[in-house]
Protein backbone atom coordinates (compact mmCIF):
# COMPACT_ATOMS: atom_id res chain seq x y z
CA UNK A 1 0.00 0.00 0.00
CA UNK A 2 1.34 3.44 -0.89
CA UNK A 3 -0.10 6.67 0.52
CA UNK A 4 0.30 9.95 -1.32
CA UNK A 5 2.37 12.53 0.59
CA UNK A 6 -0.44 14.98 1.33
CA UNK A 7 -2.82 12.32 2.57
CA UNK A 8 -0.06 10.70 4.67
CA UNK A 9 0.66 14.01 6.38
CA UNK A 10 -3.02 14.53 7.16
CA UNK A 11 -3.29 11.06 8.64
CA UNK A 12 -0.17 11.52 10.78
CA UNK A 13 -1.55 14.74 12.26
CA UNK A 14 -4.83 13.04 13.08
CA UNK A 15 -3.10 10.04 14.58
CA UNK A 16 -1.05 11.93 17.13
CA UNK A 17 -3.75 14.37 18.22
CA UNK A 18 -4.17 14.08 21.99
CA UNK A 19 -7.30 13.13 23.85
CA UNK A 20 -8.91 16.14 25.52
CA UNK A 21 -9.79 14.23 28.66
CA UNK A 22 -9.10 10.74 29.89
CA UNK A 23 -11.63 8.56 31.64
CA UNK A 24 -11.46 4.89 32.40
CA UNK A 25 -14.66 3.06 31.38
CA UNK A 26 -16.03 0.40 33.65
CA UNK A 27 -16.12 -2.17 30.85
CA UNK A 28 -14.18 -1.26 27.72
CA UNK A 29 -15.90 -3.67 25.39
CA UNK A 30 -14.42 -2.32 22.18
CA UNK A 31 -10.77 -1.37 22.38
CA UNK A 32 -9.24 1.19 20.06
CA UNK A 33 -7.62 -1.64 18.16
CA UNK A 34 -10.59 -3.93 18.27
CA UNK A 35 -8.73 -6.04 20.79
CA UNK A 36 -8.68 -6.10 24.58
CA UNK A 37 -7.32 -4.29 27.60
CA UNK A 38 -3.86 -5.40 28.72
CA UNK A 39 -3.68 -7.07 32.11
CA UNK A 40 -1.92 -5.17 34.87
CA UNK A 41 1.77 -6.08 34.89
CA UNK A 42 1.85 -7.19 31.24
CA UNK A 43 3.85 -5.32 28.57
CA UNK A 44 5.32 -3.00 31.20
CA UNK A 45 7.65 -1.52 28.59
CA UNK A 46 4.69 0.39 27.11
CA UNK A 47 4.75 4.15 27.83
CA UNK A 48 2.04 6.81 27.84
CA UNK A 49 3.32 10.24 26.75
CA UNK A 50 1.55 13.56 27.23
CA UNK A 51 2.42 17.25 27.15
CA UNK A 52 -0.39 18.00 29.58
CA UNK A 53 -1.97 20.42 27.12
CA UNK A 54 -3.36 18.93 23.95
CA UNK A 55 -1.11 16.14 22.92
CA UNK A 56 -0.75 12.48 23.85
CA UNK A 57 1.00 9.44 22.41
CA UNK A 58 2.28 5.96 23.16
CA UNK A 59 5.90 4.83 23.29
CA UNK A 60 8.19 1.93 24.19
CA UNK A 61 10.92 1.83 26.83
CA UNK A 62 13.93 0.47 24.94
CA UNK A 63 16.63 1.14 27.55
CA UNK A 64 16.56 2.37 31.15
CA UNK A 65 16.97 5.95 29.88
CA UNK A 66 15.31 5.96 26.43
CA UNK A 67 11.75 5.79 25.06
CA UNK A 68 11.07 5.04 21.40
CA UNK A 69 8.09 6.81 19.83
CA UNK A 70 7.03 8.64 16.65
CA UNK A 71 8.73 11.86 15.60
CA UNK A 72 5.38 13.66 15.51
CA UNK A 73 4.93 12.91 19.20
CA UNK A 74 7.85 15.09 20.27
CA UNK A 75 8.00 17.77 17.57
CA UNK A 76 4.35 18.81 18.01
CA UNK A 77 4.30 18.89 21.82
CA UNK A 78 3.13 22.15 23.41
CA UNK A 79 4.75 21.67 26.79
CA UNK A 80 7.14 19.43 28.74
CA UNK A 81 6.47 15.79 27.92
CA UNK A 82 5.63 13.49 30.82
CA UNK A 83 6.08 9.73 30.57
CA UNK A 84 4.04 7.14 32.48
CA UNK A 85 5.88 3.83 32.33
CA UNK A 86 4.75 0.34 33.26
CA UNK A 87 1.10 1.26 33.83
CA UNK A 88 -1.62 -0.77 32.12
CA UNK A 89 -4.17 1.43 33.89
CA UNK A 90 -2.99 5.03 34.10
CA UNK A 91 -5.06 5.78 37.19
CA UNK A 92 -4.44 2.73 39.36
CA UNK A 93 -1.41 0.74 38.17
CA UNK A 94 1.91 1.10 39.91
CA UNK A 95 4.76 2.18 37.68
CA UNK A 96 6.96 5.18 37.07
CA UNK A 97 6.43 8.84 36.21
CA UNK A 98 9.27 10.53 34.39
CA UNK A 99 9.96 13.77 32.51
CA UNK A 100 11.49 13.83 29.03
CA UNK A 101 14.66 15.92 29.02
CA UNK A 102 15.87 15.40 25.46
CA UNK A 103 14.60 13.98 22.18
CA UNK A 104 16.53 12.80 19.13
CA UNK A 105 14.63 12.42 15.85
CA UNK A 106 15.51 10.09 12.99
CA UNK A 107 16.75 12.00 9.91
CA UNK A 108 14.26 10.39 7.52
CA UNK A 109 11.84 8.06 9.35
CA UNK A 110 8.94 8.96 11.64
CA UNK A 111 10.85 7.92 14.75
CA UNK A 112 12.16 9.65 17.86
CA UNK A 113 14.06 8.58 20.93
CA UNK A 114 13.33 10.53 24.12
CA UNK A 115 15.55 10.46 27.19
CA UNK A 116 14.35 10.55 30.78
CA UNK A 117 16.40 12.12 33.56
CA UNK A 118 16.16 9.19 35.99
CA UNK A 119 16.48 5.66 34.58
CA UNK A 120 13.83 2.97 34.92
CA UNK A 121 15.66 -0.14 36.06
CA UNK A 122 12.90 -2.59 37.01
CA UNK A 123 11.24 -2.95 33.60
CA UNK A 124 12.46 -5.59 31.16
CA UNK A 125 12.91 -3.87 27.82
CA UNK A 126 12.16 -5.67 24.55
CA UNK A 127 14.67 -6.21 21.79
CA UNK A 128 14.56 -4.25 18.57
CA UNK A 129 13.69 -6.67 15.78
CA UNK A 130 16.53 -6.93 13.29
CA UNK A 131 14.68 -9.23 10.86
CA UNK A 132 12.34 -7.64 8.33
CA UNK A 133 8.61 -8.24 8.76
CA UNK A 134 6.97 -10.15 5.90
CA UNK A 135 3.59 -9.59 4.29
CA UNK A 136 1.01 -11.85 5.90
CA UNK A 137 2.80 -11.94 9.25
CA UNK A 138 0.69 -11.41 12.39
CA UNK A 139 1.75 -8.78 14.94
CA UNK A 140 0.42 -7.46 18.23
CA UNK A 141 -0.10 -3.71 18.47
CA UNK A 142 -0.27 -1.75 21.74
CA UNK A 143 -1.62 1.70 22.47
CA UNK A 144 -3.21 4.04 25.03
CA UNK A 145 -5.50 5.70 22.47
CA UNK A 146 -9.28 5.94 22.25
CA UNK A 147 -11.60 3.06 21.39
CA UNK A 148 -14.45 3.04 18.91
CA UNK A 149 -16.81 4.28 21.62
CA UNK A 150 -14.96 6.09 24.40
CA UNK A 151 -11.79 7.72 25.64
CA UNK A 152 -9.71 5.41 27.79
CA UNK A 153 -6.83 5.44 30.23
CA UNK A 154 -5.98 1.81 29.59
CA UNK A 155 -3.34 0.08 27.51
CA UNK A 156 -4.96 -2.04 24.80
CA UNK A 157 -3.66 -4.71 22.46
CA UNK A 158 -4.89 -6.38 19.29
CA UNK A 159 -3.68 -8.73 16.58
CA UNK A 160 -3.11 -7.25 13.14
CA UNK A 161 -1.99 -8.64 9.82
CA UNK A 162 0.78 -7.13 7.73
CA UNK A 163 -0.78 -6.36 4.34
CA UNK A 164 2.17 -4.68 2.66
CA UNK A 165 5.88 -3.97 3.11
CA UNK A 166 7.73 -0.96 1.73
CA UNK A 167 11.24 0.44 2.17
CA UNK A 168 10.62 2.07 5.54
CA UNK A 169 7.00 1.23 6.38
CA UNK A 170 4.45 -1.55 6.85
CA UNK A 171 0.74 -1.53 6.07
CA UNK A 172 -1.42 -3.26 8.67
CA UNK A 173 -5.09 -4.20 9.08
CA UNK A 174 -7.01 -5.57 12.06
CA UNK A 175 -7.71 -9.29 11.91
CA UNK A 176 -11.15 -8.65 13.47
CA UNK A 177 -13.63 -7.65 10.73
CA UNK A 178 -14.77 -4.00 10.82
CA UNK A 179 -12.45 -3.17 13.74
CA UNK A 180 -10.15 -0.13 13.72
CA UNK A 181 -6.40 -0.44 14.00
CA UNK A 182 -4.84 2.64 15.62
CA UNK A 183 -6.62 5.80 16.71
CA UNK A 184 -5.73 9.14 18.30
CA UNK A 185 -3.38 8.61 21.23
CA UNK A 186 -1.81 5.44 19.81
CA UNK A 187 0.86 7.19 17.72
CA UNK A 188 4.38 6.06 18.52
CA UNK A 189 3.25 2.81 20.13
CA UNK A 190 4.85 -0.54 19.38
CA UNK A 191 4.00 -3.40 17.08
CA UNK A 192 5.54 -6.52 18.60
CA UNK A 193 6.08 -10.17 17.79
CA UNK A 194 6.76 -13.02 20.15
CA UNK A 195 9.83 -15.13 19.40
CA UNK A 196 11.37 -18.14 21.07
CA UNK A 197 13.74 -15.82 22.92
CA UNK A 198 11.27 -13.11 23.93
CA UNK A 199 9.40 -10.06 22.69
CA UNK A 200 10.71 -8.01 19.78
CA UNK A 201 9.49 -4.55 18.80
CA UNK A 202 9.38 -4.52 15.01
CA UNK A 203 7.49 -1.33 14.15
CA UNK A 204 6.10 1.93 15.52
CA UNK A 205 2.60 3.31 14.85
CA UNK A 206 3.00 6.12 12.32
CA UNK A 207 -0.29 6.92 10.57
CA UNK A 208 -3.89 5.73 10.48
CA UNK A 209 -7.01 6.33 8.40
CA UNK A 210 -8.99 6.48 11.68
CA UNK A 211 -11.95 4.51 10.41
CA UNK A 212 -14.07 3.16 13.28
CA UNK A 213 -12.40 5.41 15.89
CA UNK A 214 -14.52 7.51 18.23
CA UNK A 215 -15.47 10.83 16.66
CA UNK A 216 -14.21 9.95 13.17
CA UNK A 217 -16.31 9.71 10.03
CA UNK A 218 -13.71 7.96 7.89
CA UNK A 219 -14.50 4.41 6.83
CA UNK A 220 -11.04 3.17 5.90
CA UNK A 221 -9.55 1.23 8.82
CA UNK A 222 -5.97 0.29 7.90
CA UNK A 223 -2.83 1.97 9.18
CA UNK A 224 0.87 2.53 8.53
CA UNK A 225 3.79 1.49 10.74
CA UNK A 226 7.44 2.56 10.63
CA UNK A 227 9.78 -0.41 10.30
CA UNK A 228 12.48 -0.78 12.94
CA UNK A 229 14.76 -3.31 11.25
CA UNK A 230 15.94 -0.48 8.97
CA UNK A 231 16.54 1.79 11.98
CA UNK A 232 18.14 -0.71 14.40
CA UNK A 233 21.62 0.79 14.01
CA UNK A 234 20.38 4.32 14.70
CA UNK A 235 18.50 3.15 17.79
CA UNK A 236 21.50 1.24 19.16
CA UNK A 237 23.87 4.15 18.60
CA UNK A 238 21.53 6.68 20.20
CA UNK A 239 20.76 4.73 23.35
CA UNK A 240 24.33 3.50 23.88
CA UNK A 241 25.87 4.64 27.16
CA UNK A 242 28.13 7.57 26.39
CA UNK A 243 31.58 7.88 27.99
CA UNK A 244 31.63 10.56 30.68
CA UNK A 245 34.07 12.61 28.61
CA UNK A 246 32.25 12.32 25.27
CA UNK A 247 31.68 15.99 24.48
CA UNK A 248 30.76 15.74 20.78
CA UNK A 249 28.17 12.97 21.29
CA UNK A 250 29.79 10.45 18.93
CA UNK A 251 30.07 7.69 21.53
CA UNK A 252 33.85 8.00 21.91
CA UNK A 253 35.75 9.35 24.91
CA UNK A 254 37.33 12.77 24.36
CA UNK A 255 39.74 14.87 26.42
CA UNK A 256 39.07 18.44 27.55
CA UNK A 257 41.95 20.40 29.01
CA UNK A 258 43.18 23.87 29.90
CA UNK A 259 46.20 24.62 27.73
CA UNK A 260 49.22 26.87 28.49
CA UNK A 261 47.24 29.88 27.17
CA UNK A 262 44.42 29.26 29.68
CA UNK A 263 41.98 28.17 27.00
CA UNK A 264 39.53 25.30 27.36
CA UNK A 265 40.40 23.02 24.44
CA UNK A 266 38.80 19.83 23.17
CA UNK A 267 40.68 16.83 21.80
CA UNK A 268 38.25 14.35 20.24
CA UNK A 269 38.86 10.63 20.66
CA UNK A 270 38.87 8.12 17.82
CA UNK A 271 37.83 5.20 20.01
CA UNK A 272 41.19 3.51 19.46
CA UNK A 273 43.34 5.34 21.99
CA UNK A 274 44.21 8.46 19.97
CA UNK A 275 42.91 12.03 20.20
CA UNK A 276 42.86 14.89 17.71
CA UNK A 277 42.82 18.61 18.47
CA UNK A 278 39.30 19.92 17.77
CA UNK A 279 39.43 23.52 19.00
CA UNK A 280 38.13 25.82 21.70
CA UNK A 281 35.15 24.78 23.77
CA UNK A 282 34.50 28.35 24.89
CA UNK A 283 34.98 31.49 22.74
CA UNK A 284 37.85 33.87 23.45
CA UNK A 285 41.29 33.23 24.85
CA UNK A 286 42.66 33.22 28.37
CA UNK A 287 39.21 32.86 29.90
CA UNK A 288 40.20 30.07 32.28
CA UNK A 289 43.18 31.69 34.01
CA UNK A 290 43.11 30.99 37.73
CA UNK A 291 40.65 28.11 37.42
CA UNK A 292 41.42 25.04 39.46
CA UNK A 293 40.80 21.37 38.76
CA UNK A 294 37.68 20.43 36.85
CA UNK A 295 35.65 17.35 36.03
CA UNK A 296 33.22 16.19 33.36
CA UNK A 297 29.89 14.39 33.16
CA UNK A 298 26.17 14.84 32.62
CA UNK A 299 25.24 16.87 35.69
CA UNK A 300 21.94 18.12 34.25
CA UNK A 301 20.62 14.70 33.07
CA UNK A 302 19.96 15.92 29.51
CA UNK A 303 22.21 13.36 27.83
CA UNK A 304 25.04 15.80 27.08
CA UNK A 305 28.28 15.95 29.05
CA UNK A 306 29.10 19.09 31.01
CA UNK A 307 32.08 20.53 32.88
CA UNK A 308 32.16 21.47 36.56
CA UNK A 309 35.08 23.69 37.55
CA UNK A 310 36.36 25.69 40.50
CA UNK A 311 36.83 29.08 38.89
CA UNK A 312 39.24 31.91 39.68
CA UNK A 313 36.80 33.23 42.30
CA UNK A 314 36.76 29.86 44.08
CA UNK A 315 33.21 29.12 42.98
CA UNK A 316 32.03 25.69 41.86
CA UNK A 317 30.54 26.57 38.48
CA UNK A 318 28.80 24.47 35.86
CA UNK A 319 29.29 24.76 32.10
CA UNK A 320 26.75 22.68 30.25
CA UNK A 321 27.68 20.87 27.04
CA UNK A 322 25.60 21.00 23.87
CA UNK A 323 26.75 17.71 22.32
CA UNK A 324 28.94 19.45 19.74
CA UNK A 325 31.90 20.25 21.96
CA UNK A 326 30.76 23.72 23.03
CA UNK A 327 29.83 24.97 26.52
CA UNK A 328 27.28 27.34 28.07
CA UNK A 329 27.69 29.00 31.48
CA UNK A 330 24.91 27.52 33.65
CA UNK A 331 25.74 29.20 36.95
CA UNK A 332 26.86 28.08 40.39
CA UNK A 333 26.47 24.47 41.49
CA UNK A 334 26.68 25.47 45.14
CA UNK A 335 24.62 28.42 46.42
CA UNK A 336 27.33 30.59 47.99
CA UNK A 337 30.40 31.80 46.18
CA UNK A 338 34.05 31.68 47.18
CA UNK A 339 33.71 28.60 49.37
CA UNK A 340 35.93 26.27 47.36
CA UNK A 341 39.30 27.89 48.13
CA UNK A 342 42.04 25.34 48.83
CA UNK A 343 39.94 22.44 47.58
CA UNK A 344 42.20 20.25 45.50
CA UNK A 345 41.63 17.69 42.79
CA UNK A 346 38.14 16.30 42.24
CA UNK A 347 36.30 13.91 39.97
CA UNK A 348 32.78 12.85 39.03
CA UNK A 349 30.83 9.61 39.28
CA UNK A 350 27.59 8.19 40.62
CA UNK A 351 29.17 7.33 43.93
CA UNK A 352 25.94 6.92 45.94
CA UNK A 353 24.02 4.85 43.38
CA UNK A 354 21.05 7.21 42.84
CA UNK A 355 21.65 7.55 39.06
CA UNK A 356 22.72 11.20 39.37
CA UNK A 357 26.32 12.30 38.86
CA UNK A 358 28.17 13.32 42.03
CA UNK A 359 31.48 15.01 42.83
CA UNK A 360 34.21 13.55 45.06
CA UNK A 361 36.75 16.17 46.14
CA UNK A 362 39.78 16.54 48.38
CA UNK A 363 38.60 19.49 50.44
CA UNK A 364 40.47 22.26 52.25
CA UNK A 365 40.88 19.94 55.26
CA UNK A 366 42.46 17.25 53.06
CA UNK A 367 39.46 14.96 53.47
CA UNK A 368 37.80 13.12 50.58
CA UNK A 369 34.24 14.42 50.66
CA UNK A 370 31.19 13.60 48.60
CA UNK A 371 28.93 16.22 47.07
CA UNK A 372 25.87 14.44 45.73
CA UNK A 373 24.37 15.72 42.48
CA UNK A 374 20.63 16.31 42.19
CA UNK A 375 20.45 15.68 38.42
CA UNK A 376 19.74 19.36 37.77
CA UNK A 377 23.22 20.81 38.16
CA UNK A 378 23.24 21.41 41.93
CA UNK A 379 25.10 19.68 44.78
CA UNK A 380 24.34 18.50 48.33
CA UNK A 381 27.19 18.03 50.82
CA UNK A 382 27.60 14.49 52.18
CA UNK A 383 30.01 12.84 54.68
CA UNK A 384 33.67 11.97 54.19
CA UNK A 385 34.12 9.04 51.81
CA UNK A 386 37.23 7.40 53.30
CA UNK A 387 39.65 7.80 56.17
CA UNK A 388 40.04 10.30 58.97
CA UNK A 389 40.10 14.06 58.47
CA UNK A 390 43.28 15.09 56.67
CA UNK A 391 44.02 11.60 55.32
CA UNK A 392 44.36 12.84 51.74
CA UNK A 393 47.13 15.38 52.24
CA UNK A 394 49.63 15.51 49.35
CA UNK A 395 47.44 13.39 47.07
CA UNK A 396 47.84 15.03 43.71
CA UNK A 397 45.18 14.08 41.17
CA UNK A 398 41.99 12.03 40.85
CA UNK A 399 40.11 10.27 38.08
CA UNK A 400 36.77 8.56 38.29
CA UNK A 401 35.63 5.40 36.53
CA UNK A 402 34.51 1.83 37.09
CA UNK A 403 38.02 0.42 37.10
CA UNK A 404 37.13 -2.95 38.63
CA UNK A 405 34.03 -3.54 36.45
CA UNK A 406 31.59 -4.10 39.32
CA UNK A 407 29.14 -1.43 38.16
CA UNK A 408 30.12 1.04 40.90
CA UNK A 409 32.09 4.25 40.50
CA UNK A 410 35.69 4.10 41.75
CA UNK A 411 38.50 6.63 42.13
CA UNK A 412 42.08 6.33 40.87
CA UNK A 413 44.52 8.68 42.60
CA UNK A 414 48.20 9.58 42.54
CA UNK A 415 48.82 9.36 46.26
CA UNK A 416 51.34 11.01 48.59
CA UNK A 417 53.89 8.29 47.70
CA UNK A 418 53.49 9.02 43.96
CA UNK A 419 51.79 5.67 43.42
CA UNK A 420 48.64 5.21 41.30
CA UNK A 421 46.20 3.65 43.73
CA UNK A 422 42.63 2.47 43.36
CA UNK A 423 39.85 3.29 45.81
CA UNK A 424 36.87 1.14 44.92
CA UNK A 425 33.40 2.59 45.42
CA UNK A 426 30.78 0.61 47.35
CA UNK A 427 27.80 2.29 45.67
CA UNK A 428 26.73 4.10 48.85
CA UNK A 429 29.24 6.95 48.83
CA UNK A 430 32.11 5.20 50.57
CA UNK A 431 35.48 3.91 49.31
CA UNK A 432 37.62 0.85 49.94
CA UNK A 433 41.38 1.08 49.48
CA UNK A 434 42.81 -1.32 46.88
CA UNK A 435 46.35 -2.09 45.68
CA UNK A 436 48.54 -0.01 43.41
CA UNK A 437 47.21 -0.03 39.84
CA UNK A 438 50.54 0.09 37.96
CA UNK A 439 54.27 0.16 38.67
CA UNK A 440 56.37 0.30 41.79
CA UNK A 441 55.93 2.75 44.63
CA UNK A 442 56.78 6.26 43.43
CA UNK A 443 56.46 5.41 39.73
CA UNK A 444 54.13 8.35 39.06
CA UNK A 445 56.36 11.14 40.31
CA UNK A 446 56.18 14.24 38.11
CA UNK A 447 53.14 12.92 36.32
CA UNK A 448 50.58 15.67 36.11
CA UNK A 449 46.85 15.86 35.54
CA UNK A 450 45.06 12.77 34.30
CA UNK A 451 41.56 11.72 33.33
CA UNK A 452 39.54 8.54 33.13
CA UNK A 453 37.54 7.14 30.22
CA UNK A 454 37.21 4.19 27.89
CA UNK A 455 39.59 5.60 25.31
CA UNK A 456 40.18 2.34 23.44
CA UNK A 457 36.49 1.30 23.34
CA UNK A 458 36.97 -2.10 24.94
CA UNK A 459 34.39 -1.50 27.66
CA UNK A 460 37.01 -1.05 30.41
CA UNK A 461 37.96 2.20 32.13
CA UNK A 462 41.37 3.59 31.14
CA UNK A 463 43.54 6.49 32.24
CA UNK A 464 45.06 9.21 30.05
CA UNK A 465 47.87 11.09 31.81
CA UNK A 466 50.42 13.80 31.07
CA UNK A 467 53.54 11.91 32.04
CA UNK A 468 56.91 13.07 33.36
CA UNK A 469 58.09 13.62 29.76
CA UNK A 470 55.09 15.88 29.04
CA UNK A 471 53.52 13.32 26.73
CA UNK A 472 49.83 12.40 26.80
CA UNK A 473 49.97 8.66 27.39
CA UNK A 474 47.31 5.99 27.62
CA UNK A 475 47.20 3.41 30.39
CA UNK A 476 44.58 0.87 29.40
CA UNK A 477 42.49 -0.66 32.14
CA UNK A 478 42.12 -4.43 32.36
CA UNK A 479 38.71 -4.29 34.07
CA UNK A 480 40.17 -5.65 37.30
CA UNK A 481 41.79 -2.53 38.73
CA UNK A 482 45.13 -2.75 36.94
CA UNK A 483 46.64 -0.74 34.06
CA UNK A 484 48.74 -1.56 30.98
CA UNK A 485 50.98 1.12 29.50
CA UNK A 486 50.16 2.05 25.88
CA UNK A 487 51.61 4.51 23.34
CA UNK A 488 51.18 8.25 23.41
CA UNK A 489 47.77 9.53 22.41
CA UNK A 490 48.56 12.79 20.62
CA UNK A 491 51.33 15.14 19.57
CA UNK A 492 55.09 15.08 19.45
CA UNK A 493 57.29 14.27 22.41
CA UNK A 494 56.92 16.89 25.15
CA UNK A 495 54.04 18.68 23.44
CA UNK A 496 51.83 18.67 26.54
CA UNK A 497 54.18 20.79 28.65
CA UNK A 498 52.36 23.61 30.41
CA UNK A 499 48.89 22.03 30.26
CA UNK A 500 47.23 22.75 33.59
CA UNK A 501 44.31 20.36 33.92
CA UNK A 502 42.53 17.56 32.13
CA UNK A 503 38.86 16.86 32.79
CA UNK A 504 38.85 14.08 35.37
Amino acid sequence: MTLNRRRSAQIAVALVAVIAATTVPGSPSAAVTGGSAVADGEHRFAVHLTDGVSHGCTGTLVSPYWILTAKDCVTNAEGPIKAQIGKANLTTSTGHDRTIVRSVTHPTLNLALSRVAVPVTDVAVPRIGATAVAAGESLTILGYGRTNSTWVGLLHQATVAVTGVEAGTLAIANTTPDAPTTCKGDAGGPAIRQTATGVEVVAVHSASYQGGCLGETATRRDAVETRLDVAAGWIAATVAVRPRTDFNDDGKADIAGINPSDDMVLHTGDGAGKVTLQGLMWPGTGRWAGSHAFTAGDFTSDGFNDIAIIDSQNNMRLYTGDGTGQLTNAGLMWPAGGLWANHHAFTAGDFNGDSFLDIAIIDSQNSMRLYAGDGAGKLVQKPVMFGAAGAWVNHKALAGGDFDSDGKADIAVIDSQNSMRLYAGDGTGKLVQKPVMFGATGAWVNHQSFTGGDFDSDGKADIAVIDSQNNLRLYAGDGAGKLVQKPTMSGASGSWAGWKWLAS
